[in-house]
């Protein structure tokens, strides 16, 4: 009786081991970085701009890992767009990263961090040249950022 409350256990142990593994691997495909990205972009419409920065982090953090690419939650291959940064080492390989960079950039411009958000439209041109809103953010930034050196 003892050796099948053990097994039994053992078995309950494993599921839970097995269902937070899958979790895991959720949260690190291109529906996690979706997920993130939409939580993002509800806060930085709030205004929770802190918020907005973390979420929008965790979604390029998740679509610039190779290996998310060749999950089977991924959509068409066709998306898959690899992009090699040389600045920071990353290989992005999801169109999902130049939005998410395009509106982390807002929320840092919104925040007072003109540079950083000059940073993040630059990469999201480099991924994606047809951005037109992060040409236009871009030059809004540019054009603040004169205007507070002129001061």
């Amino acid at each position: 009786m003892r050796y099948y409350r053990i097994s039994f256990l053992f078995l309950v142990v494993c599921a839970a081991s097995s269902s937070l593994s899958n979790s895991l691997v959720q949260a690190q495909t291109r529906n996690g970085a979706l997920s993130q990205y939409n939580s993002g972009s509800r806060k930085l419409l709030k205004g929770d701009l802190d918020g907005a920065i973390h979420d929008l982090t965790n979604s390029i953090d998740i679509s610039s890992r190779p290996w998310s690419a060749k999950s089977t939650h991924q959509t068409d291959s066709a998306e898959v767009n690899s992009f090699a940064d040389d600045t920071n080492g990353i290989t992005i390989v999801d169109p999902l990263t130049a939005v998410a960079y395009t509106n982390r950039g807002l929320a840092r411009y919104r925040k007072g961090d003109v540079e950083g958000a000059l940073a993040d439209w630059d990469l999201a041109i480099r991924i994606n040249p047809r951005s037109a809103e992060a040409y236009l953010n871009r030059g809004a930034g540019k054009l603040s950022l004169e205007i507070l050196t002129a001061r």
